[in-house]
């Protein structure tokens, strides 16, 4: 059987369930620190951005990937 590897694509759009039966439907935009955590970037289609802790995702739905699927774009997380 093949591994894959499977990742969250820059640009994709996906529907995030989160913390108490909330989600959010939006382009993800890449991972950002807010202190100590880990937070998925979001932009929803109302504007402006949403930034999630991965420690209150309870699933995430790829609705769409981007139309330039030439190379995907890795992201990475840094830490100093």
């Amino acid at each position: 059987m093949e591994s894959k590897e499977f990742s969250l694509t820059v640009g994709g759009t996906y529907q995030i369930m989160f913390a108490e039966d909330k989600s959010t439907r939006g382009v993800f935009k890449g991972y950002s620190s807010i202190g100590s955590e880990i937070a998925v970037v979001m932009e929803p289609e109302a504007g402006g951005l949403r930034f999630i802790p991965v420690q209150q995702i309870l699933y995430i739905d790829q609705l769409s990937l981007p139309k330039s699927e030439d190379e995907p774009k890795k992201v990475d997380i840094y830490y100093r």
